[in-house]
């Protein structure tokens, strides 16, 4: 398969199966033989934008993310979302000083 051509190169798999839970029945990921699944949930499931999933082999469990919760654990490497505007919450210490 592809996934095993690549990992043999070195490479992990990442396969990014945005809609693929509401588009298949049998959806089998770990047959894929990727090292990472992810995808959204705002369209099937009808969850909010920005729920989504991520799926990984047992042997590929070190994120590759650098976040306020790295080295304290998987899910603590995505502690802070990439795509929220936290600067009104971090410029709350200096205009309370100013204060």
């Amino acid at each position: 398969s592809l996934a095993a051509l690549c990992r043999d190169r070195g490479a992990a798999v990442v396969v990014d199966g945005a809609h693929s839970l509401g588009a298949f029945d049998d959806l089998d990921v770990p047959a894929l033989g990727a090292d990472y699944f992810c995808g959204n949930l705002h369209k099937w499931f009808c969850a909010p934008r920005g729920g989504g999933f991520l799926w990984t082999r047992d042997h590929a469990t070190e994120s590759g993310f650098v976040s306020q919760g790295h080295g304290e654990g998987f899910a603590s490497s995505f502690l802070w979302r990439g795509n929220a505007d936290y600067a009104s919450l971090l410029a709350v210490p200096e205009a309370r000083r100013g204060a």
